[in-house]
């Protein structure tokens, strides 16, 4: 409780509006800990916010999951139905096929494959950015940042941050 009370008094968090930024400003006796508290502070936003994301991802993958098991049920009950009626109806399966439908049943699976690699590559990918963006010193993550995701109100902050630093050298 005092701790807490402590870093209350000492601590400011703001949200930049309608992005995920965040100002973390710290007071204390020397600046390396306030540093140290406010590095502790963005790398525990920073995990909670890629879990956040990771966990929002995983969910949204297993209902599309779920929702695929339900429509294969239903093609696996309709193929059922499909042959039944050809028995009723002595019709083979050979006069049944069609060569045009099954080379479009084999387009939409290949289609489909392709598009879930390319969202793999696109999350092995992310997933790479982040691992390597995580270990980075502040310094080089405002230098990279900007070209890692574009942003023009990042680029402003960014732009406005290194203007006050070069000031307050001059200073």
């Amino acid at each position: 409780a005092v701790a807490y009370s402590l870093l209350k008094r000492d601590l400011s968090v703001n949200q930049s509006r309608n992005t995920s930024l965040i100002e973390i400003k710290v007071e204390s006796d020397t600046a390396e800990e306030a540093a140290e508290i406010a590095n502790k502070i963005a790398d525990v936003y920073r995990a909670s916010r890629l879990d956040r994301w990771k966990s929002l991802s995983t969910q949204g993958l297993s209902m599309l999951e779920e929702e695929m098991g339900k429509h294969n049920l239903t093609i696996s009950n309709l193929h059922l139905r499909l042959d039944q009626m050809r028995q009723e109806s002595s019709i083979s399966d050979l006069d049944a096929s069609d060569s045009r439908s099954k080379g479009l049943e084999q387009e939409t699976v290949v289609k489909s494959e392709n598009e879930r690699i390319n969202a793999q590559g696109d999350y092995d990918r992310l997933a790479t950015m982040y691992s390597s963006l995580t270990n980075c010193t502040p310094a080089e993550l405002r230098r990279t940042i900007a070209t890692v995701s574009p942003d023009t109100l990042l680029t402003q902050l960014l732009q406005e941050q290194n203007g006050e630093a070069q000031r307050f050298v001059l200073a």
